[in-house]
């Protein structure tokens, strides 16, 4: 399986505690889709540097509807 990726937004915040979220738009060459992909990270400098990692998908019009947000805006912790 081939995916093709292509970064579309990319966010920081936090000095101790960084969050962090990146949107990347993929196609799927064997099954022809198209659709975002949401990373949200979330690392804690005061506990040893723990971090935790969620991956979601979404089709590409969600993205762009988003909650009432511009698409590409974190709502950390939810994609």
């Amino acid at each position: 399986m081939a995916l093709l990726k292509r970064e579309l937004h990319r966010e920081v915040k936090g000095s101790k505690v960084t969050q962090a979220a990146r949107w990347t738009l993929v196609f799927d060459t064997d099954s022809k889709s198209l659709y975002v992909e949401c990373e949200v990270a979330h690392f804690e400098a005061n506990t040893g540097g723990t971090a935790n990692v969620q991956t979601a998908t979404m089709d590409i019009a969600d993205y762009l509807r988003q909650g009432g947000q511009t698409a590409g805006t974190a709502n950390y912790g939810v994609c």
